[in-house]
């Protein structure tokens, strides 16, 4: 039998630089943007903002949900800051806005709004609970291109990330977007932190080649197999440092126009999964999209399982097939390994941890062809079948 490789889970290739001329960023008339070397310092920095503007807080905390990436964390303690984790509504990735409306105190510096493998968070609620308690909303649309309040300007300040695995991959950086009635503070709270230029280098130019080499499907499914490596798996970071940085000319425009003309199988994988809606799966992007669907790219397709077990037969059998499907990170927060540091909430997360147990997630990446799509279809197919 030939070895045919695997189709990775996420991440699109990583492109030159167009120096033709300045990319078109469709949030620009509502948000200055400042450039980072991560996602996470992103993060951390819009924190730092909004810890700036309560200085008599002596026990500042930020919400976040019970369910996301450990890096999360990471950007509030590197700040000072305590997380405090609210529960999802059920069979959801957003957080329950009545439990968020409970968990705001005078502490409370800012929300975090998380988008989801592409769908938007539902800001409208949140927006008004930030207004309300005097804290800033911040949306974390790491997984999102555009984010959402590119248009609405509901959030304070966005973040973006242009890491492996980012609807934008530049193999690292990220961007802080600021709104112009925050943007003196920011000034004062940033002034701090170095800035570094970027350029294209010959390193840069060899990661960039190894790089894209390497997520092909024989090299993927070849990497995969090497435990060491240990790849796709979660674990808490602490986040150590923070630069600002004038990033590669024209990389930017390069990755934004590479991501929004890539092929698009959100809505050809939907409807042929409409089938299972009826063995108790639920195709998220169907049920929790509060962004008109035809203008939503996603990162990844995720759906919840009937059950745990389920899921874990879905993704094994996928995985057989050759299609990097997976359980995303895995578990709530609390249970991510390596996650220390001060956390309230942690408790009760039972909706968070449902969810953590059913969610499935499939590529949908510019390496994705339709008899990929034929063939994730098939096995969940079958796997629905196997349960009944």
């Amino acid at each position: 039998m030939v070895y045919s490789g695997k189709i990775r889970p996420v991440g699109n290739r990583v492109p030159l630089p167009d120096k033709s001329g300045k990319p078109a960023l469709s949030w620009e008339g509502l948000y200055h943007t400042r450039f980072v070397d991560s996602g996470t310092s992103a993060l951390s920095l819009a924190i730092r903002i909004a810890r700036d503007l309560k200085p008599s807080v002596r026990e500042p905390e930020v919400l976040l949900p019970g369910y996301g990436c450990p890096d999360i964390i990471a950007a509030a303690h590197a700040q000072g800051v305590t997380p405090v984790l609210v529960d999802l509504v059920p069979e959801s990735p957003w957080m329950d806005t009545t439990l968020v409306s409970s968990k705001l105190s005078d502490n409370t510096v800012a929300i975090v709004a998380v988008n989801f493998l592409g769908l938007a968070s539902p800001m409208e609620e949140l927006s008004d609970l930030a207004r309300r308690s005097g804290s800033l909303l911040i949306e974390d649309s790491a997984q999102r291109m555009p984010p959402s309040s590119a248009q609405t300007a509901k959030a304070d300040l966005l973040v973006l990330s242009f890491g492996r695995g980012k609807p934008v991959n530049l193999m690292g950086g990220g961007a802080l977007l600021v709104s112009h009635a925050l943007e003196d503070q920011a000034q004062k709270s940033l002034s701090r932190f170095p800035v570094n230029s970027k350029r294209v280098t010959l390193k840069w130019a060899l990661k960039r080649q190894i790089f894209n080499l390497l997520v092909s499907r024989i090299c993927f499914g070849l990497l995969e197999r090497i435990p060491l490596l240990r790849l796709g798996e979660t674990r808490f970071k602490p986040l150590e440092r923070i630069t600002l940085e004038r990033p590669i000319p024209g990389l930017l425009a390069s990755g934004l126009s590479r991501f929004e003309t890539a092929p698009d199988y959100r809505c050809e994988l939907g409807k042929k999964l409409k089938v299972l809606d009826r063995h108790g799966w639920i195709r998220l992007p169907e049920t929790q999209n509060h962004i008109d669907p035809s203008n939503t790219r996603l990162l990844r397709y995720s759906l919840l399982a009937p059950d745990a077990a389920t899921r874990d037969y879905s993704v094994r059998s996928l995985n057989q097939a050759g299609v990097g499907a997976n359980s995303f990170y895995g578990d709530v927060l609390p249970a991510i390994p390596g996650v220390i540091g001060s956390l309230r909430g942690a408790e009760r997360l039972e909706c968070a941890k449902d969810f953590a147990s059913r969610l499935i997630t499939l590529p949908v990446h510019e390496d994705v062809t339709s008899a990929d799509i034929e063939g994730m279809v098939q096995v969940l197919l079958m796997s629905a079948q196997q349960k009944q």
